[in-house]
């Protein structure tokens, strides 16, 4: 866990956000680690992101920091949603 967690900080996270900002420039402005995971897999075909959703949430996290609100922060792994307005 403590890895890939880790990862968020390292390689993933650069792809996690531009994956955010995608979705984000695309008009979602309700994002859930699932759909985050999706944009994901579309830019970086070779993670095996579904073993990354930690990673994912830690970065959403980071994203928050950056004018996001979290919401429901106790949401299953795949439902953690974060707001953007």
């Amino acid at each position: 866990m403590e890895n890939r967690i880790l990862n968020a900080n390292g390689v993933l996270q650069p792809t996690i956000l531009r994956a955010i900002l995608n979705l984000y420039n695309g008009g979602f402005r309700l994002m859930t680690a699932r759909i985050i995971r999706e944009e994901c897999k579309k830019l970086e075909k070779n993670v095996p992101w579904g073993d990354r959703i930690p990673a994912i949430r830690n970065a959403m996290k980071n994203a928050a920091n950056c004018g996001g609100r979290i919401i429901g922060k106790d949401k299953p792994f795949l439902n953690f949603t974060v707001s953007f307005e």
